[in-house]
Order: C-alpha cells, then sequence, then structure tokens
C-alpha cells in the first residue's frame, strides 16, 4: 500500500513538471478592429462634417495595432498595446488624411478560463494617443477595457474580444505563443 502510494506521487510530479514545460510565457499578436474610439469620432466627422465639406467619399480603415505579453502566472500577463488608427477622405481620386490616432499602453491580461485549445481573458490598458488633427497635434490619455476576450488555439490561436477604447470595441486577431 505505501508503495503504491509512493508511486501514484511520484507519477503525478513526472505529469505535472511536464505540463509545465509545455507552458508558453510570452505571446505576441497583430489585431484589426472596426469600431475603435477613433472610428467613433471619424463617424460623427463624417455625418456632422459632411454638410460642410465638399469631399466626395470618407473612408475608414480601422483600427491595427500589436500586442506583447509575458505570463507572470496562470492568472495574470503583463505587456504593451500599440496601435494606429487612419482616417482619410477622398476627392476625385486623392487622398487627404485627416485623422490619425496613434496609442501605446501598458496592459494586464486576467486569464479566468484556461483549457488546451480555449481560453477566455479580460484585458484592461492604459497610456498615450497621440492625435494628429491636420495643423492640431495632441497627447491624451489612451485606453482599452476587453471585459470579454475568447482564443481558439494552442501555439498560434485567434481571438476576438468584446469592449471599448483606443484599440476598439469589437477586435479580432492573431496570436503567437513562445
Amino acid at each position: 500500500m505505501k508503495k503504491s502510494i509512493i508511486l501514484i506521487v511520484f507519477l503525478f510530479g513526472i505529469t505535472l513538471s511536464a505540463v509545465a514545460q509545455d507552458r508558453y510565457r510570452n505571446e505576441i499578436a497583430v489585431t484589426y478592429a472596426p469600431l475603435s474610439n477613433s472610428d467613433i469620432q471619424g463617424l460623427l466627422l463624417k455625418y456632422i462634417g459632411q454638410s460642410i465639406s465638399s469631399k466626395a467619399q470618407v473612408q475608414m480603415p480601422g483600427t491595427f495595432g500589436i500586442e506583447y505579453f509575458h505570463s507572470l502566472s496562470d492568472l495574470v500577463s503583463v505587456g504593451a498595446i500599440g496601435s494606429v488608427y487612419l482616417f482619410y477622405s477622398q476627392e476625385e481620386g486623392k487622398k487627404d488624411f485627416d485623422y490619425a490616432n496613434y496609442s501605446g499602453m501598458a496592459a494586464v491580461k486576467l486569464h479566468w478560463y484556461q483549457r488546451e485549445w480555449f481560453r477566455a481573458y479580460s484585458k484592461f490598458g492604459l497610456g498615450l494617443s497621440y492625435l494628429g488633427w491636420k495643423e492640431k497635434d495632441k497627447i491624451h490619455f489612451g485606453f482599452q477595457a476587453s471585459l470579454l476576450g475568447v482564443e481558439v488555439g494552442k501555439r498560434v490561436s485567434g481571438f476576438m474580444e468584446a469592449g471599448a477604447g483606443d484599440q476598439g470595441a469589437l477586435l479580432f486577431g492573431i496570436r503567437y505563443r513562445f
């Protein structure tokens, strides 16, 4: 009986160390979001400023971003988020950049549900945004609050987040763990 318990504890310890070696500590992601704070401001410009402007078409490409996170534990990761948004109008084939927003934020991610191929988390970021608007430049606080993020995959995964902020309200991306 004593030998059986020792054998079980030994096998359990080997299994735990093998699982711990499979855990990836770092991750990098590229993101796209069609609904950021900048998109909402751009929509307001489009519909409010349409009567003022003679420009034929307004195009908004969405927000593009990159993220890096380092896992401190199974529950918490810390990292950085960078995003860029360009808003431009087009008149007779000529593009005129009206608005640019560049954001850099420190961030924390809380992993509250984890399985091998599926994870759920929340992400919060706070930092600075540079807003360039024709001749006016302004630096203000930037934020991202993604209350629900879901991710499918192991080493390479696709993900979607719902929240609000400079990075986006509905965010899609690809993540690589290493």
